[in-house]
């Protein structure tokens, strides 16, 4: 039994060990710094050195670690001093005080089955941060993106507000010397205020969604904040099966778990010594006496407590395993929706970037002469501008949700997506 334990304290330390090599953090900071944010990985250090959550996800890390130092160590010892209050004769007057020093120990196996359970819950609370930090990382991507996408959606408003006004020159050109009240330049202008609607309510988004970002990263008003761009389009479909190992090895939420289901099953290792009674070895001096040696030990005579105690550590490492289970099925299941709609948003970049643009590219210039020589009416020319708007919004969002999804499936997998070759297919 003891070997056991201390094996599974070896286990504890050279886990905990393992995850204070890994570079988890960069460190945290006060210094605010002055350069300013102007890519997504710059963004992505400032989070991970300034976030306050994560900062103190790291806090109760090392606080649990110091846990871990107190329950390898023994109680204080005891010393005690009393004095008699009267002389009765017996102690001859010689001597009025009494010394005593006592030193409790733990029953058999007590103090390293303690020292597993801290070990445990001080490796879970590592894993619990490495969580955080791959949430944070997806956070700031999310948020980044989509103000690249905000970005880009206001471009083609503005470019689509410009070519509006071309067009409505084409119309007045094209009617000059009629009222303008015809019916054209009346659709002209009505289209030209539908359009600088969008790029009012999309200028005004701009402002909170650069909020959202800096509270993130806890980035102060003083640091500026480049506008993001969307990278350049690169697709990669990762392999299912590679996918699925590399969650159930690396996900932190399934590590946070595993550490969780060994910290219940020390716990459990310690509720089965309930029973083994603690000691207390000491002496005592009275003056003129001898020095007296002293034992102690308490009695477990209480079965039923015990009993319970030992009840809780039964049920607890249960549903601890129980929603380790939970989460792995989630996972997996995660894993599998990711993917589908990771290969749909492949599928919807190909189709806009290689079909649909093209071809609405063309049919808008047809449409431009076709209506220059009257063969169409201004609201069919208009008709297949938005449609060309529509789809290259399309291809954008298309393109945006391929790098939410990649990023997702990076904070699944606990960053290991890239870093580990997964095979893919362009």
């Amino acid at each position: 039994m003891k070997n056991r334990v201390k094996m599974k304290m070896k286990m504890v330390i050279v886990s905990i060990l393992a995850l204070l090599i890994v570079p988890a953090a960069k460190g945290f900071s006060d210094d605010s710094g002055t350069g300013a944010i102007d890519s997504l990985e710059s963004a992505l250090d400032y989070a991970l050195m300034h976030n306050p959550g994560l900062a103190s996800s790291y806090a109760t890390w090392q606080g649990q670690l110091a846990v871990v130092r107190q329950e390898r160590s023994l109680a204080d010892p005891e010393f005690t001093i009393g004095y008699f209050l009267y002389d009765d004769g017996m102690m001859g007057g010689s001597e009025d005080r009494k010394l005593s020093l006592m030193q409790r120990f733990p029953g058999w196996g007590k103090l390293s089955a303690r020292s597993a359970v801290a070990g445990a819950k001080a490796l879970t609370a590592g894993h619990r941060f490495q969580s955080q930090r791959l949430k944070l990382c997806y956070r700031v991507k999310e948020a980044w993106y989509e103000y690249a996408y905000l970005m880009k959606s206001l471009e083609l408003a503005r470019d689509d507000h410009s070519l509006m006004k071309y067009y409505e020159q084409v119309v007045r050109s094209k009617y000059q010397g009629v009222l303008a009240s015809h019916p054209d330049i009346v659709r002209s202008q009505i289209e030209l205020a539908v359009l600088s609607d969008v790029v009012v309510s999309l200028e005004r988004l701009e402002e909170p969604q650069s909020q959202k970002l800096r509270a993130i990263m806890d980035l102060p008003a003083e640091i500026p904040l480049e506008r993001p761009v969307l990278p350049d389009e690169t697709l990669f479909m990762p392999d299912q099966i590679l996918v699925s190992k590399l969650v159930a090895e690396f996900n932190p939420d399934l590590r946070t778990m595993t550490a969780q289901v060994d910290a219940s099953r020390s716990a459990l290792d310690l509720a089965e010594r309930v029973n083994y009674p603690d000691f207390a070895l000491g002496l005592e001096d009275a003056g003129r006496e001898p020095v007296m040696l002293m034992f102690s030990i308490n009695i477990p005579v209480w079965q039923e407590r015990n009993k319970a105690i030992r009840r809780q550590a039964v049920e607890n490492m249960r549903a601890s395993e129980l929603q380790r289970r939970e989460i792995d099925n989630e996972s997996q299941l995660q894993v599998i929706e990711l993917l589908y709609r990771l290969d749909e948003a492949v599928r919807k970049i190909k189709l806009n970037r290689d079909v649909l643009l093209p071809q609405f590219g063309q049919l808008v210039k047809v449409s431009e002469a076709a209506y220059r020589d009257g063969a169409i009416d201004f609201l069919s020319l208009i008709d297949a501008r938005r449609q060309q708007l529509q789809y290259e919004l399309n291809y954008y969002r298309a393109r945006t949700d391929y790098l939410l999804i990649m990023a997702e499936l990076d904070m699944l997998t606990g960053g290991e997506l890239p870093t580990l070759g997964v095979e893919v297919k362009q």
